[in-house]
């Protein structure tokens, strides 16, 4: 793992260490990973609602189908397209989720969804302009999902009672942790071996997180 990608994994780790509030600030979080993956995001509820967003300096905002305030609604089709993504997707041609405008093209999307036991929440919408996202860039939208997930259920207390909601969480959580590191070619300088034996201790640590946000809530 390279020192940079560490120093972007260990930003995100503290969100979850430093969030001391039952408020769920999803502002907050997309703020924090906008600025590591470089990308304006949403957080984007099952319904389509919009939960959190986050702009990164001068990156063009995307206004077609896009609702970018909180509280506000993406475009019901966009959503059901948003929905139909079942695993991470990137650099995805926004043309294929209903965008017409001709300015669109120079866009890179990467979507995300969120689940929790099998139950989708909502959806993790992200882009930039003229760049295209790396593999750097999807372990850190993993990770980030994950934090996403676990708050979303924070802001659930009521989901299946509280014993449920830990093990949902933690189930989550192995989930995403598991394809953080997804398999490379040998080709590529990926040797899986390093990574293999601290598998665990890093699924162990994100369970132990998870465990300490569901205590956390009243």
């Amino acid at each position: 793992m390279s020192v940079q990608l560490l120093d972007k994994t260990r930003k995100i780790n503290k969100l979850l260490h430093n969030n001391h509030s039952h408020r769920v600030e999803f502002n907050d979080i997309c703020a924090v990973l906008s600025g590591i993956l470089e990308s304006n995001i949403l957080v984007i509820s099952k319904k389509g609602k919009v939960l959190g967003t986050g702009f990164y300096n001068s990156e063009e905002v995307i206004d077609e189908l896009i609702y970018d305030k909180v509280g506000g609604f993406v475009d019901n089709m966009l959503n059901e397209r948003l929905l139909s993504v079942l695993s991470t997707k990137e650099n995805v041609n926004l043309a294929t989720l209903g965008f017409t405008n001709e300015n669109v093209k120079k866009f890179q999307a990467l979507l995300a969804p969120i689940e929790i036991a099998g139950e989708r929440l909502g959806t993790l919408f992200m882009y930039k302009s003229n760049n295209s996202y790396e593999i750097d860039d999807i372990i850190l939208c993993e990770y980030g999902t994950t934090v996403v997930g676990l708050e979303m259920t924070r802001s659930l207390p009521n989901l299946h009672g509280t014993a449920t909601s830990s093990i949902s969480a933690r189930r989550m959580t192995k989930c995403h942790m598991s394809r953080l590191w997804p398999q490379r070619d040998r080709s590529d300088g990926y040797d899986a071996r390093r990574y293999r034996s601290g598998k665990s201790q890093r699924l162990e640590r994100a369970e132990a997180a998870a465990v300490r946000v569901d205590r956390a809530d009243p």
